[in-house]
């Protein structure tokens, strides 16, 4: 369940400077992953592993151009752990999203509901963490209460996906509230 890897052969004919070397590099690599996720860390609210709606409008806040947020939405589907394949199933799939994706809710003792979503496209798994940010933690009645048009109103999001890309989008929030009316 990983979207992609680094494998490492070493041999006899490696030097201990070149592993020394490779283990400094790898260090540094999740050194910088770390600090980019405590840096969100550090702004929570509502968590989606480790995201938050404050965080993503902060960080949306700062980049100006649509390639910097086209970039920042691939980045945040690298965040996004996958979703088992058992529960990638007729019954979890969103409908209305031109792309494969799934979406399921479970709900704590407190009434309020974690939602977990996958999709087969990079671009929707960045803009799920973005939905699911916003939703995560809520009760059923914030959940149908939440406008979710002034929260992409703060993020430029809309105006720049393609119709079917914004119709996706919808179709996420509506799964989302199809599922807290259920649970």
């Amino acid at each position: 369940n990983i979207s992609g890897c680094l494998r490492v052969s070493m041999a006899p004919y490696n030097t201990f400077a070149e592993i020394d070397y490779f283990i400094e590099t790898l260090i540094k690599i999740i050194k910088q992953e770390n600090d980019s996720l405590i840096e969100v860390e550090t702004n929570k609210s509502v968590n989606i592993d480790g995201m938050a709606s404050e965080a993503i409008i902060t960080k949306f806040s700062k980049v100006k151009s649509w390639d910097a947020r086209h970039r920042e939405i691939m980045l945040l589907g690298k965040q996004l752990e996958r979703l088992d394949k058992s529960l990638r199933n007729e019954h979890s799939l969103i409908h209305g999203c031109e792309s494969l994706a799934w979406l399921v809710a479970t709900k704590d003792s407190q009434g309020r509901f974690s939602f977990h979503a996958d999709s087969d496209a990079r671009i929707i798994r960045g803009l799920l963490v973005i939905v699911l940010a916003a939703f995560n933690g809520k009760t059923a009645m914030q959940i149908k209460s939440f406008d979710i048009k002034p929260y992409f109103e703060s993020l430029g999001l809309m105006q720049h996906l393609s119709p079917s890309r914004g119709n996706g989008v919808l179709a996420i929030v509506d799964k989302i509230k199809e599922l807290a009316k259920e649970k």
